[in-house]
């Protein structure tokens, strides 16, 4: 068993949080806090079932968001090495050793890994996060341009939560949606350190539909509304500002060509 906290933010999500849990408890974790902001189906019920000893259950009055959610685990957490976790996802047995072991090795504020996307019904890899990052060897101390040239802000990552509370970082918790990029980009603008590897891998469910990509037109709305409020907020290079350009202008090209072949189709 591994001296670290997995926190899952849980909204409405019976179908898979039995699966995410069983894995993190085969991970090793030490504790896992599930922050249920307020479902409204039988995720508390799923849980209870799975009579996991190191499960804590926080329940939240009413919707917060995953910000939210996720600041509430942190400041509950037993542990100072907190490792973020979405319901519907899982995680393979060696992940959280690899990961603290990384840390450990490096000082850094924050570890982050392969991300793995999986189909959900046939449990086929769609794609890697890391595919398109130059590494060194396994590893890759992370720049912000890195961050929002290669789009890893969906990378799930292992926290040291005491450099976060010295640098007063936290989820910024009026965001429902990008939450993770502008999280991460924080931390590498406040001066932290954020390390990515290859040594182990975190694992997506990619499901037909889903909750942030039903409507992505308004979602790439509110992401370019977030992400220029943080521009005006912090002092970033001009190739920073650029490479948030080119995220925008790629985002909406994709959905026009997208609109497009729907209409033609």
């Amino acid at each position: 068993m591994t001296d670290i906290t997995a926190i899952v933010a849980a909204h409405n999500d019976a179908e898979f949080i039995s699966d995410c849990l069983r894995s993190i408890k085969a991970a090793g974790a030490a504790e896992i806090i599930v922050v249920d902001d307020a479902s409204s189906d039988n995720t508390l019920a799923t849980i209870e079932a799975l009579c996991i000893p190191e499960i804590r259950v926080i329940t939240l009055a009413q919707n917060s968001g995953p910000s939210v959610a996720r600041n509430t685990g942190l400041e509950n957490a037993s542990n100072d090495l907190c490792a973020m976790i979405d319901a519907d996802d899982e995680i393979p047995p060696d992940r959280l050793d690899r990961l603290k072991a990384v840390m450990r090795e490096t000082d850094a504020t924050a570890v982050v890994d392969d991300l793995r996307a999986f189909h959900n019904d046939t449990g086929e890899t769609l794609w890697r996060r890391l595919d398109r990052v130059p590494m060194d060897g396994s590893r890759r101390a992370l720049t912000a341009l890195d961050m929002i040239r290669y789009d890893l802000g969906s990378l799930k990552p292992l926290l040291d939560r005491s450099k976060l509370g010295r640098a007063g970082l936290e989820y910024p918790a009026a965001i429902r949606r990008g939450e993770d990029f502008l999280f991460l980009l924080s931390i590498l603008k406040g001066g932290g350190k954020i390390v990515a590897t290859t040594e182990t891998a975190y694992y997506l469910r990619r499901r037909t539909t889903g909750r942030l990509t039903s409507d992505r037109r308004a979602l790439y709305s509110e992401l370019l509304r977030h992400q220029i409020r943080f521009q005006l907020s912090n002092r970033l290079t001009i190739a920073e500002h650029l490479a948030l350009l080119r995220r925008h202008l790629g985002n909406f090209a994709g959905l026009a060509k997208s609109s497009l072949k729907a209409q033609r189709a």
